[in-house]
């Protein structure tokens, strides 16, 4: 390893095991986990393709909360108010 990189690399507190491609990993994922666009993640990092990125990096890009089974959500809403009946607000 070269002294000057030795010497960037102490004044950082980069662990002596980290690699040029660890910093690499470490640059993309705090992107990714600061909101950045995968395509420009794939530019910053200078892959050939979107799909290079997003297969090496999915995992740290945040889950959205999709909406699943909206439908068999209603129709079970809709079997579980039929079932109640209708609300007994005329009885006396």
């Amino acid at each position: 390893m070269s002294p000057s990189r030795r010497t960037w690399r102490d004044a950082a507190g980069w662990p002596d095991e980290g690699t040029f491609h660890s910093l690499r990993h470490y640059f993309a994922t705090r992107l990714i986990t600061s909101g950045a666009d995968p395509t420009d993640v794939q530019n910053a990092l200078r892959h050939s393709s979107l799909r290079i990125t997003l297969e090496t990096y999915v995992h740290w890009w945040p889950k959205k909360d999709p909406r699943r089974n909206i439908i068999s959500g209603a129709l079970r809403d809709a079997s579980a108010k039929r079932k109640r009946g209708p609300k007994a607000s005329n009885s006396r």
